[in-house]
């Protein structure tokens, strides 16, 4: 059977979904130090590049609106990205701070 590719994460407010993505994030790196990761086992493979678009904010000196500038990040990322890439989106299109 096939790895996923794609992972929704959903969940109320204030249930962890942020935290739950950076912690993800932050696991990737460590292992690809070799660092200690918790957990009592895992297995992790090699990621080239992570692209994270935890969140976006507009300001009056820029030309796009915060869903502008989602769209751009994702174009980027999934324009660069390969099979070994992590992506990792919070609050797409939502113009809200983590």
């Amino acid at each position: 059977r096939a790895a996923s590719r794609v992972q929704i994460v959903t969940g109320a407010n204030l249930a962890g979904k942020s935290v739950y993505l950076k912690q993800v994030g932050l696991i990737v790196i460590l292992a690809q130090v070799g660092s200690f990761v918790p957990a009592d086992d895992a297995e992790l493979g090699l990621c080239d590049i992570l692209f994270s678009g935890i969140q976006s904010c507009e300001g009056a000196s820029s030309r796009c609106s915060s869903f502008g500038i989602d769209l751009a990040q994702v174009a980027h990322a999934l324009r660069n990205a390969t099979n070994a890439s992590l992506l990792l989106l919070d609050e797409f299109g939502k113009g809200t701070h983590a």
